[in-house]
């Protein structure tokens, strides 16, 4: 039989809380599968310290661990505050300008504000302080104060009711895309996604290896869950990005568009992140609200293969604690889990693949199977896997440390690198790896039935499976 292992992958964003190595390996030993570097934080001297800590923490661990770079995007900011906040008080009149000049506040981005009409909000500081369009003219909006509060430098403004232009990437952007290139950054995360085109973009600027980052949209805007199924085919993953989300779209919307959006990833086949104050009062706290437990736990049944942890791990004060409450509300979570019905269909896979994969999933589904050891030197075979929610742990093998790296997003899924790879059909039970390495990567007790499984030794237009069934006994 196999001891339940969690199957969510975990993402933890790394900051001054878990600078010292040792912190940092607690983080891993905790559960994160997957370390986030916030670019738009620090510079790049501290961002590709960042990237050698965490591939010195990954050597320690003995894990393949994956790296997420997040490009912050176009922000969009108050400026002419440089002397001190001020203190705005409802009913006040407010002028927002661009640039510089006589108005009350400026943003940082020309050309903004002509998108806004009367009766457009303007939320700033994440809507701690509102603002209501009264008239716009030369570039001036003329604004109300509906909700009052203090502004400061720097702080952020959104549009909800317009549609800004905005260039998604920027230049920046496209800039720090081609670093973690470089770097070997697995994943990365595209702020403030528009459109599918955005996406193509920034694909267009990178290198054009076999080891470029994963492209990752973050949907965070109405126009992105307007154009969410051409957005979700072109990106390689999703990330629900729930902060801007949340001010950006209505509060109340905000479950069910995170609804929609796991269900259209699932059905696309992309691996789909939730984030966003998912432990929040852990920064400051040793244990969870109810609520946030119980928000982890629906994204888990609504089918996210990873959730994210940020503040709570960057600049909190229980890094390590966080994951492993996040953790173990997962573990829970799953065992609460019914299986699949049936394998689920995905656009774009040629028949002969799909119904090989789904002949595996009715394998392991008759026979109850405890584990799944799965030959995935690229990570596709394992990724179509994944998205079956099988239920039991499945153990990745491949030769590549890129395709490891970038398996540890995936639910379920164990990546296990070999130095040569097992060719297919191989002759050996297990690929020939040790029993007592399977059972401990599986936590196999007793007897138990493996599946074992992988491309066989067919060629792209005749694929065919390599599939066998293992019985092992009890030690």
């Amino acid at each position: 039989m196999s001891v339940h292992q969690r199957g969510t992958s975990i993402i933890a964003t790394v900051g001054p809380a878990v600078e010292d190595p040792q912190k940092l390996d607690r983080l891993i030993a905790a559960g994160a599968s997957v370390l986030r570097i916030n670019l738009s934080h620090g510079d790049r001297a501290s961002h590709d310290a960042w990237v050698d800590r965490i591939r010195a923490a990954e050597d320690r661990s003995g894990r393949a661990l994956g790296i997420l770079a997040d490009l912050p995007g176009p922000k969009l900011r108050l400026t002419g505050l440089e002397h001190g906040p001020r203190s705005l008080q409802t009913g006040e009149p407010v002028s927002l300008g661009e640039g510089q000049g006589d108005c009350d506040l400026h943003v940082t981005i020309p050309g903004l504000l002509s998108a806004l009409s009367p009766g457009h909000r303007v939320l700033i500081d994440d809507g701690a302080v509102r603002l209501l369009v009264e008239s716009v003219d030369s570039g001036v909006a003329s604004c109300r104060v509906m909700t009052a509060g203090e502004v400061s430098q720097g702080k952020g403004v959104n549009l909800p009711d317009s549609e800004p232009p905005l260039q998604v990437p920027t230049d920046s952007d496209l800039e720090q895309a081609n670093w973690a290139a470089q770097r070997g950054v697995d994943f990365l995360g595209q702020s403030f996604v528009g459109r599918a085109e955005e996406l193509k973009t920034l694909r267009a600027a990178l290198p054009g290896s076999t080891t470029d980052p994963i492209i990752v949209a973050k949907i965070e805007r109405p126009v992105a869950v307007e154009h969410l199924e051409s957005i979700v085919r072109e990106a390689d993953a999703v990330m629900v990005a729930r902060g801007d989300l949340g001010v950006e779209m209505e509060i109340a919307t905000v479950p069910m568009v995170q609804r929609q959006i796991l269900e259209v990833t699932r059905r696309m086949g992309r691996p789909c992140i939730v984030a966003t104050q998912m432990l929040q009062s852990m920064i400051e706290s040793p244990s969870p609200t109810r609520a946030e437990a119980g928000d982890v736990a629906t994204a888990i049944t609504e089918g996210a293969d990873a959730v994210m942890l940020s503040g709570e791990t960057s600049v909190g004060q229980w890094p390590d604690l966080a994951v492993s409450t996040m953790a173990r509300i997962a573990e829970v979570t799953e065992t609460h889990l019914r299986p699949e019905s049936s394998f689920p269909q995905e656009e774009g896979i040629e028949p002969p693949v799909a119904a090989l994969c789904e002949a595996t999933w009715s394998t392991i589904v008759r026979l109850q199977a405890d584990g799944l050891l799965c030959r995935s030197r690229h990570g596709l075979w394992a990724t179509r896997l994944s998205r079956a929610r099988l239920g039991i742990p499945i153990l990745a093998v491949t030769d590549q440390q890129t395709a490891a790296r970038r398996m540890s997003l995936l639910r379920d899924v164990i990546p296990l690198v070999l130095e040569d790879m097992p060719p297919p059909n191989c002759e050996h039970p297990c690929f020939g790896i040790d029993l007592d390495r399977i059972r401990s990567m599986l936590r196999l007790e007793d007897s138990c039935t493996l599946i074992e499984t992988g491309a066989g030794s067919g060629d792209a237009a005749h694929p065919a499976l390599h599939l066998a069934v293992r019985t092992l006994s009890g030690s």
